[in-house]
């Protein structure tokens, strides 16, 4: 692999420093190839072999918006790279990912009390949402923005995916859309739900840091992460 080009890396360290969270975006779209390896040794160190690239994509990108927190203690002339110098961090955020997979249930219902049948039963060919975005999208200029964004901040179909479908499970009224979710995509609810969860933070992010993209920010699915 090629090495990170550390004139590059060290402007966007020091633009995160200062709070500037597109740079975290651009961390992990740029430097996202190089940190994935040393996710996937934690994980294998931690016996994760269940995980997925889109969950090594996903805890990546975790790892870049943990470092906007903490780019202003690192030193560019320490030798270390971010992503090694803050590896106890890496290792706490796959450790908790991995917890999160683990949970067998969706707490919103108490074991032995989920939704009878597990949720709303899907298949995969029979899910419409993407098409239902790329359509919108031809005619809706904000939709097109926020497909082009969802883009932006994960190179990973199936998180992009798993958004979409818990959304409109959501909205349909499934009183467990993280279980119905999981089911398609073989994943624990929890793990749905953190999925859910930072890709919507990554999309706020890039819409207060992008003057482009702010006008995402006021659309429903983004509205109660916001308020949060």
């Amino acid at each position: 692999m090629d090495q990170p080009n550390r004139d590059r890396l060290n402007e966007l360290m020091a633009r995160m420093a200062t709070g500037d969270d597109a740079a975290a975006i651009s961390l992990y779209r740029e430097f996202g190839p190089a940190i994935r390896p040393g996710v996937a040794v934690v994980a294998r160190r931690l016996h994760a072999s269940h995980l997925t690239p889109e969950d090594i994509d996903g805890i990546v990108l975790d790892v870049c918006l943990d470092l906007l927190k903490r780019a202003g203690s690192w030193d560019p002339n320490g030798g270390a790279l971010p992503w090694v110098w803050a590896e106890r961090r890496v290792l706490r955020i796959v450790s908790d990912f991995v917890g999160q997979y683990g949970s067998p249930f969706d707490e919103s219902f108490p074991p032995g009390h989920e939704p009878e049948g597990g949720g709303v039963a899907l298949s995969e060919p029979d899910l419409g949402e993407d098409e239902t975005l790329d359509r919108l999208a031809r005619r809706l200029p904000t939709v097109a923005l926020f497909a082009e964004a969802l883009e932006a901040v994960t190179d990973r179909e199936r998180n992009r995916h798993v958004l979409l479908l818990y959304e409109l499970q959501r909205s349909s009224g499934d009183p467990s859309p993280a279980l119905t979710v999981g089911q398609v995509h073989g994943m624990k609810p929890a793990a749905v739900r953190k999925c859910v969860e930072r890709t919507k933070r990554a999309l706020i992010t890039l819409a207060a840091s992008e003057a482009r993209f702010a006008a995402i920010a006021g659309l429903p699915i983004l509205a109660a992460i916001a308020a949060a």
